[in-house]
């Protein structure tokens, strides 16, 4: 009798043993999509970590029209946000701020660039920001919930480019129909074809937007809904052209 029970109790622990070793289990990159499907999106870096960032596409709402100065309403809080150390690795927008003083917004007819000239006191150094828009220019605007960097608010730009000059020898001009640069046109950073070089690479940006970017797209990232709405209302003003979609569900506020 005993050794019948003996044989038993080992043919259960076979079976439990086998149990064991055909039972699938689930990889940690699947136990993160699991965990994170109800996320509205969470891209591939997140996932292997275990991040719960969370990305929504809002509505922009714009003010009703009101007085526009180019340096009051766009330029000054460009550079300003371009030099947050946290996020951006652009050196321009700091120098720009701190040693050059603002001149003037060059004229043209242009109705896809806008120029802004400053000029370094003291100095024979010129810089400059340039801002392009295209025909079919799109902003798009997202509310990023993160574990690194709480709610910040994102502006995707489509068919933009921001560039950021200095140490010219003189500021471009508007001359026949076209703009003239100088022969030593100084120190570029731009958006867009070098989105890459844009972000700290510790910022998680712009990764943290999954797919509702493209490497030709300027991003900007900011910390409060009305500082995204100001830098759109002001690229408005000079952009006619630049589309504005709607989002039903969520709104800026």
């Amino acid at each position: 009798m005993r050794f019948w029970l003996c044989l038993v109790f080992l043919s259960m622990l076979g079976c439990a043993s086998q149990e064991q070793t055909i039972t699938p289990t689930l990889s940690s990159a699947q136990l993160s999509s699991k965990r994170v499907a109800k996320s509205p999106l969470v891209n591939a870096s997140q996932q292997t970590s275990n991040r719960t960032d969370k990305v929504y596409p809002i509505t922009i709402n714009l003010p009703l029209q009101q007085g526009y100065q180019p340096y009051k309403d766009y330029l000054r809080p460009l550079l300003a946000n371009l030099s947050e150390k946290s996020i951006y690795q652009l050196k321009n927008s700091l120098h720009l701020r701190q040693q050059y003083r603002f001149i003037q917004q060059v004229h043209s007819s242009d109705k896809h660039k806008t120029v802004f000239s400053l000029k370094q006191p003291l100095s024979t150094n010129w810089g400059y920001v340039t801002t392009s828009i295209g025909r079919k220019g799109v902003a798009n605007a997202f509310l990023i919930e993160s574990e690194q960097w709480g709610r910040r608010y994102a502006l995707v730009i489509k068919q933009m480019k921001i560039c950021l000059v200095s140490q010219a020898s003189a500021a471009p001009g508007w001359k026949a129909g076209k703009w003239r640069f100088s022969k030593q046109p100084g120190h570029f950073e731009c958006t867009g074809s070098s989105l890459r070089s844009v972000f700290q690479p510790e910022s998680g940006f712009p990764g943290l937007l999954g797919p509702y970017y493209s490497e030709q797209d300027t991003i900007l990232v900011f910390k409060q809904p009305k500082e995204l709405k100001q830098l759109v209302r002001a690229l408005k003003r000079q952009f006619p052209q630049l589309d504005i979609p709607v989002v039903p569900s969520r709104t800026a506020t």
